[in-house]
């Protein structure tokens, strides 16, 4: 029988690596339990820390969970979405877990023993992730003013949940589908109608996450009207990641807001876990069995 996979927030990797005299027999019961896939966007966290010592550090934290062939690594999530689209448009995308969005250049960089060959890229990652963060900030509470005025000044009731905001932008013509088109125009280069990009989010979980993400972002920013402590552009977009695994554990409570929401929009069967019952529940399970560096 196939063991469960179990996938990590960047925030859970960071908790693991500060309890490191746990992290071993924890790595040892989970590599026993589960096969981990780790993500491209993790892989991109780590590689853009700003502290060498601190980088090579979760590098190898990660390579001892990928131990043995016990795991492997996806691509960026936006990579996963160009894929998604492509076989849909080539009709391969009925499962979209016969699509290949592993990633070797990843699982080469994590497993192995010298990255000197990377030096240069580390600095560039950093600033081209706060680069991108910012623009998905400008951009997804640019409606916000216009929305609070539109409730403010008519008779509109106010939107009331995430699933409600879905609801109001499913409308024949209404953004889901727009935005849902252009996305996949941009990952493709090809442009469909609404009945074809229907079909490919009712097949394609991975790309029905994104929509979701979208939804939940623009309703956190732009409909509530004191908006919570938010999930960033990584954080939620690792909605992408969510149908590849049957566990994913965090240890950021704004991204776990976020992506359980997600999963009960996208109608996802994934587990969303905090990282401390999670290590938790292994405490005394694998007490006393010690893992191999790798």
């Amino acid at each position: 029988m196939p063991r469960p996979i179990l996938s990590f927030d960047t925030s859970a990797i960071n908790a693991l690596h500060r309890d490191a005299k746990f992290s071993v027999p924890l790595i040892a019961g989970v590599t026993s339990s589960y096969f981990v896939r780790l993500n491209g966007t993790v892989v991109d966290e780590v590689i853009a820390c700003q502290s060498g010592r601190e980088r090579e550090e979760l590098r190898r934290l990660c390579r001892r969970m990928l131990v043995e062939g016990r795991g492997d690594v996806l691509l960026p999530f936006h990579e996963i979405t160009r894929k998604v689209a492509l076989a849909f448009d080539g009709g391969r995308s009925l499962d979209f877990r016969r699509i290949d969005v592993g990633s070797k250049d990843y699982e080469r960089f994590i497993r192995q023993s010298d990255v000197s060959e990377y030096e240069d890229i580390f600095g560039d990652q950093r600033r081209a992730a706060e680069r991108v963060n910012a623009q998905f900030e400008k951009l997804f509470f640019s409606p916000r003013l216009g929305i609070q005025k539109l409730f403010a000044d008519s008779e509109v009731p106010r939107v009331v949940s995430a699933a409600e905001l879905l609801k109001s932008y499913q409308i024949a013509g209404g953004f889901y589908w727009t935005t849902a088109i252009g996305l996949h125009e941009r990952a493709s280069g090809r442009k469909v109608d609404e009945q074809t990009i229907g079909k490919l989010v009712e097949s394609n979980a991975p790309f029905r996450a994104l929509m979701a993400a979208i939804v939940v972002s623009l309703y956190h920013r732009c409909v509530l009207e004191e908006p919570p402590t938010l999930a960033g552009r990584s954080d939620v977009f690792m909605a992408v990641y969510l149908p590849f695994c049957d566990e994913f554990i965090s240890n950021d409570h704004a991204q776990q807001t976020a992506l359980r929401e997600i999963v009960t929009l996208a109608g996802l069967p994934t587990k969303i876990r905090w990282y401390k019952e999670f290590a938790d529940s292994f405490s005394l399970s694998v007490a006393g069995h010690p893992a191999r560096e790798a």
